[in-house]
């Protein structure tokens, strides 16, 4: 080794090499990896000052923050120095960590360069700027620990080698999105050792940079494996796993607390994500309950609930000879109910609203209720072509200022039947709780009789609104 020659009027400058070189502590390899650069810097007597004054810079910048970057340009030669402790340290032995990589790292004078890992800290200087260095495959180092594993059962030795692949993976790609640091712990038990690992990009590193040191030394460290132990030492960061716990109990406890938290916060998500859809299911049920309920109000006031076993006597089993015709919503049959309400005799005195149910009094209008009852009446006209069409039957239900057509003499009336006693009637714009809306015809001239209905049989509720408006008709 070849030292420069020593200036005489600087005695601070032999006196600083003649410590480093006998009073330096000596550095295992348990504790960490010294590396010195193979280049030695020349003799120019500012190299040692502006060494001095850089790693003075950077001890306060530790001291402060952790990590520090420092150079010093002029006088010449230039020094680039950088230092950072590992996330997991507290201050407290941060500083402790670094005093002692100051210590060791002028071992390797006169080298223009050299770098220090400590299983706590990272110092380096150098002559050029390293700062965004993340791979330099001339320094970077790996270092793998005893070659054979703990066990010597071979189907241990390969599910140790798969946890390490996946610990150190896992760790890399933590780091790179945690900003440059993650440490991760995979339990033991059953005879297989728990495994620890940590990932560190220095401070000065881009994402980018971070991740492909990462992907490089996680490719790296995994070859270490079925070993107890792995390092790589990469430009731009460090990557180790152990089956020793190589960082403080903290930062596991921290670990560990995070994950515990994190299980906190997912559980009170899904358990907030599962009350929300109970809550919009049931309003959507309550919703569908209260439409279901106003739907049918009118028909529950007019007490014209119709069982399908009634509708069914009433059109003989929905005989097709019962079948008046083919509506847009289904067929309209004709029936015969038990019972007879009048409709007719009351338009002819010009009394027809008294055909409304009193249970819906106050509900509709004297015209709407008229109106509703005259259209009832003409869709009982004896011809089919004097009847409305569906889309007429809509418009003058839903015109008010439309004129509605009197209506002729139902086919079901005849001299006998116009002669019969008053009765009460009832009418009502109900929605049927079956498929099926019914509007009433009378007796009809060819013997048919005196209570006829025809049903509008469908499950479209709102298409046959107009038609079950008018229910009942019967013929005196």
């Amino acid at each position: 080794m070849q030292l420069p020659v020593p200036n005489p009027q600087k005695p601070r400058w032999l006196f600083l090499v003649f410590v480093f070189f006998f009073f330096s502590p000596s550095l295992s390899t348990a504790e960490g990896t010294l590396l010195c650069g193979s280049s030695k810097q020349d003799t120019s007597p500012n190299f040692i000052p502006n060494f001095t004054a850089a790693m003075k810079e950077v001890s306060k910048g530790v001291s402060e923050s952790k990590w520090a970057s420092h150079s010093v340009i002029s006088p010449g030669p230039s020094i680039f120095t950088f230092a950072q402790c590992y996330d997991f340290l507290s201050h407290n032995e941060c500083k402790a960590c670094h005093s002692k990589s100051r210590t060791e790292l002028p071992r390797c004078f006169p080298a223009n360069s050299a770098s220090i890992y400590l299983n706590g800290c990272y110092l380096r200087y150098d002559v050029h700027n390293f700062y965004n260095e993340a791979i330099d495959e001339d320094r970077d180092m790996v270092i793998c620990g005893n070659p054979t594993y703990v066990h010597a059962d071979q189907n241990f030795q390969r599910e140790f080698t798969k946890r390490v692949h996946d610990i150190v993976r896992r760790v890399a790609r933590n780091a790179v999105s945690d900003k440059g640091f993650a440490v991760e712990v995979e339990a033991g038990g059953s005879g297989v050792v728990p495994v620890y690992a940590m990932g560190q990009c220095w401070a000065t590193q881009t994402t980018i940079n971070c991740s492909k040191c990462m992907l490089d030394a996680a490719k790296k460290v995994s070859k270490c494996a079925p070993a107890t132990d792995g390092r790589v030492m990469n430009a731009g960061c460090y990557l180790r796993y152990s089956t020793e716990n190589f960082f403080s109990n903290d930062k596991e406890d921290e670990l560990n607390e995070r994950r515990e938290a994190s299980g906190i916060i997912s559980s009170g998500i899904v358990l907030t994500v599962i009350a929300l859809i109970g809550a919009a299911l049931a309003y959507m049920r309550i919703s569908r309950r209260k439409r279901e309920k106003n739907k049918s109000i009118c028909m529950d006031k007019s007490h014209l609930n119709f069982k399908y076993e009634l509708l069914e006597k009433a059109t003989n089993s929905f005989d097709g000879s019962r079948k008046l015709g083919q509506g847009g919503s289904g067929s309209v049959f004709k029936g015969i109910l038990p019972d007879g309400t009048i409709v007719w005799r009351h338009y002819k005195a010009n009394k027809i609203t008294q055909s409304v149910d009193p249970a819906l009094k106050g509900i509709y209008s004297e015209k709407v209720a008229s109106n509703v009852l005259q259209i009832g009446l003409l869709c009982t006209q004896a011809s089919v072509a004097l009847r409305p069409s569906m889309f007429e039957v809509v418009e003058m239900l839903n015109d008010e200022e439309r004129v509605i057509p009197s209506p002729k003499q139902p086919p079901f009336l005849n001299a006998s039947v116009l002669s019969s006693g008053d009765t009460t009637t009832t009418c009502n714009p109900i929605i049927p709780s079956t498929p099926s809306s019914l509007s009433n015809n009378n007796k009809s001239s060819n013997g048919q009789s005196a209570d006829e209905v025809s049903i509008f049989y469908s499950a479209e509720s709102d298409i046959s609104d107009f038609v079950s408006t008018f229910q009942s008709f019967k013929g005196s």
